[in-house]
């Protein structure tokens, strides 16, 4: 009974390890088919769509910000002083905030390429349709600013960034003014002072006038006295003049008479 158990017991080990054997030989065999087996393509009639969502936060509402300070602007003062530039909406209304930086140098050029970055936090508020808000700044140095303004996100024009024109804030500019003011005073006193030299120079002239033209008042009287004379010696001559032709032809009819009257008296004596 010993060896039947024992032999019972190695048969079984033998079906097992057979089974095993035989099991994991249709398993790679299927897998190699699985593997290399080719795919079936389905067709059919139907048309099917695609619809994509994104999220709320990244969806752009149309809006357009735009500077409308178009010169450069030249402020003639001394830090430190206000600046401000206008910025519009020419868009839809914008459906929430967005920000602005400010940049600054000391040099002739732009801010925008080589300026230092002081402001980096600036909110601009939700805009409507046309709607113009100012923003404005301390300046606490002399140079040149200028504000960078972001749109909104989701911007679909040409960028995203615009830049205002340069604001110079210009403290030279500022001090000739009072030199001028100061000078303009000083004028405006040497020009009264003159105007009252010239008012008694004047007053001084016109009495030296004055007094010649007495004179010469009092000298044209005494000639036009002794030119009387002469005036009426001269009526009187020409009054002669002016007789004398008459008297002469008086004198000539006296003669004529005289001569008829002879005449007469020879033709009566010889009748």
């Amino acid at each position: 009974m010993s060896r039947l158990r024992k032999f019972n017991r190695h048969k079984k080990k033998k079906l097992i390890v057979m089974g095993k054997l035989v099991l994991i030989f249709y398993l790679a065999l299927f897998s190699f088919t699985y593997l290399t087996g080719g795919t079936i393509a389905y067709f059919n009639t139907s048309s099917t769509g695609t619809l994509t969502f994104t999220a709320a936060d990244t969806w752009f509402d149309g809006s357009n910000l735009v500077f409308i300070d178009k010169p450069v602007q030249n402020v003639k003062a001394c830090p430190e002083v206000e600046i401000s530039t206008r910025l519009k909406n020419e868009g839809i209304k914008m459906s929430g905030t967005t920000k602005y930086e400010i940049y600054f140098t000391n040099d002739k050029g732009n801010p925008k390429n080589h300026g230092e970055l002081i402001v980096n936090n600036g909110i601009v508020p939700p805009l409507d349709n046309g709607e113009v808000t100012e923003l404005t700044h301390l300046a606490k140095e002399a140079g040149f600013y200028t504000f960078k303004v972001y749109q909104r996100e989701g911007y679909e024009g040409k960028s995203s960034e615009i830049w205002s024109k340069k604001i110079h804030v210009n403290c030279n500019a500022a001090k000739p003014n009072n030199d001028e003011q100061v000078q303009d005073d000083t004028v405006e006193n040497e020009e009264q002072a003159n105007e009252e030299v010239n008012s008694e120079t004047e007053e001084k002239s016109n009495s030296d006038n004055s007094q010649p033209d007495e004179n010469k008042e009092e000298q044209n009287e005494s000639n036009q006295q002794s030119e009387e004379p002469e005036t009426v010696e001269e009526e009187q001559n020409a009054e002669e003049e002016s007789t004398s032709p008459d008297a002469s032809t008086s004198d000539g009819q006296a003669e004529v008479n005289d001569q008829e009257e002879i005449t007469e008296q020879g033709d009566e004596n010889k009748e």
